[in-house]
């Protein structure tokens, strides 16, 4: 990285914020990562969910058979 330019990383759009309920003890895991590293709470957690969406698999108890 030039040391004599502002570098801006480019972002992904946000189509607004709608609330989730999470338990405490993510809650503070999140917040104690977020301290560490200088990211928002809501950056942190949206890469953990894009990740688990991404790599998500259904498996259907009854049957065995898997969905991804």
């Amino acid at each position: 990285m030039d040391k004599s330019k502002l570098t801006i990383e480019k972002q992904h759009p946000s189509n607004g914020f709608k609330p989730a309920f999470i338990d405490a003890e993510i809650h503070q895991r999140i917040k104690a990562l977020s301290q560490e590293t200088h990211v928002p709470m809501a950056r942190i957690i949206a890469k953990f969910l894009w990740y688990g969406l991404k790599h998500v698999e259904i498996v259907d108890p009854e049957d065995g058979e898997r969905d991804v």
